[in-house]
């Protein structure tokens, strides 16, 4: 019996290899060779290139936006601390102010004293400053470009005004302390 089942592997391996050699138009070369329509590695290999091609694009997409919503962000941070260390100039500068006032006429000092009204100003804006801080730290990681974009604009929108009154606040300086002079000169 055994005979008989090597005898049919041996014919199987013959009938094999006639089929084989009929298929491929030649003797086996142990060479594995696709039959006709059947998928090869390189058909493997361009269709998982093709299927991974997208994902460095999309990382690359992903990490260029993290990056600009990282610079963002950094920019929020720094308009802040330039709008309070405006602010602090300006409360410095508010107080400089009642000093001058104090050695001119009562009738002029009444006008001196509408600009020393900007200090809650000051102190308002201070506040707000803090309260943007605060909403920096709970969501900043999590607000997305557009509002960090909106954030930034308000802030410089801030800085701007701030520098405008500032401006201001220079020149009812040099005028109070030219108003002080000019009167010590008259009682001299």
């Amino acid at each position: 019996m055994s005979n008989r089942k090597s005898a049919q592997a041996v014919d199987r391996d013959r009938n094999f290899s006639a089929f084989r050699e009929e298929l491929l138009g030649g003797p086996a070369t142990g060479r594995l060779v696709p039959f006709p329509g059947e998928p090869r590695l390189l058909d493997y290999l361009l269709i998982a290139a093709l299927l991974l091609a997208p994902i460095p694009i999309f990382v690359w997409i992903r990490e260029r936006r993290l990056g600009a919503r990282t610079r963002e962000l950094r920019s929020v941070l720094d308009h802040a601390d330039a709008l309070e260390h405006e602010l602090q100039e300006c409360r410095a500068r508010l107080r400089e102010i009642p000093p001058l006032v104090s050695r001119l006429p009562p009738a002029i000092s009444l006008s001196a004293h509408a600009t020393l009204t900007a200090e809650p100003e000051v102190q308002a804006a201070l506040h707000d400053l803090l309260q943007h801080r605060l909403w920096l730290k709970q969501f900043g990681a999590d607000a997305s470009l557009a509002e960090l974009k909106a954030a930034s604009a308000a802030l410089v929108h801030s800085r701007e005004k701030l520098a405008l009154q500032l401006d201001r606040l220079d020149e009812v300086r040099k005028e109070l302390a030219s108003a002080g002079g000019d009167m010590e000169k008259t009682h001299s």
